[in-house]
């Protein structure tokens, strides 16, 4: 991994920040360069991810082909993560929870009547749900942006700005607006019922 590290490094990052930035950069954040590893991969940028080392201070990033530097800082701003109990408690949550937010509200939605307190608890319970994801995404952003505009302020921020805004427009629209939308369907077809119930002739009794 050590022998990787300096040579590891993204075609982007060598066209627009030159080896001694990329070192300013991870001194900022206080990372460990014998402890950071960037790799480029043939996707697109959007797909760039980070995986935690053990102690906040180093891990790998996995970047996709001409990635802009702004995203490279953020994803540098993820490997800080495992610095404190919280920070890293923080992490796993986003980990764990975020698959479930696309699902379990909905799910919950659709199993309870329109006008049941589960159907109005689960739009909150999304928004709970991608809680962790959100703050861990907002801290990387601050911490890497913070870094780069100190190393180089003539870069452009918005490449990372417009791919931060994909996660709460994705994941509000999946764990929040979703089950309103199944509730509020559930509604009309209630009150559809509750209209049709009432044209309807009278039984004749026998």
């Amino acid at each position: 991994m050590r022998h990787a590290l300096r040579n590891a490094r993204t075609k982007t990052a060598r066209e627009q920040l030159t080896p001694s930035e990329i070192r300013r950069l991870e001194r900022l954040m206080d990372l460990d360069p014998s402890e950071v590893q960037i790799n480029e991969n043939q996707g697109h940028w959007l797909q760039s991810h980070a995986y935690l080392g053990g102690d906040g201070r180093g891990g790998q990033i996995n970047v996709g082909k001409d990635t802009p530097p702004s995203v490279l800082a953020h994803e540098m701003g993820h490997l800080t993560h495992g610095r404190s109990r919280l920070e890293t408690a923080l992490a796993e949550l986003s980990t764990a929870l975020t698959p479930l937010a696309a699902t379990i509200p909905s799910l919950i939605a659709m199993q309870s009547a329109h006008d049941s307190d589960w159907s109005r608890a689960a739009p909150y319970l999304g928004g709970a749900l991608i809680a962790p994801k959100l703050l861990t995404e907002g801290l990387a952003s601050y911490r890497g942006l913070t870094a780069l505009n100190e190393v180089r302020p003539d870069v452009s921020m918005l490449p990372a700005i417009l791919a931060q805004l994909t996660y709460p427009v994705t994941l509000a629209s999946t764990s929040i607006l979703a089950p309103v939308l199944v509730t509020g369907m559930k509604a009309q077809k209630a009150q559809r019922q509750a209209v049709a119930a009432k044209k309807a002739p009278p039984k004749e009794s026998r």
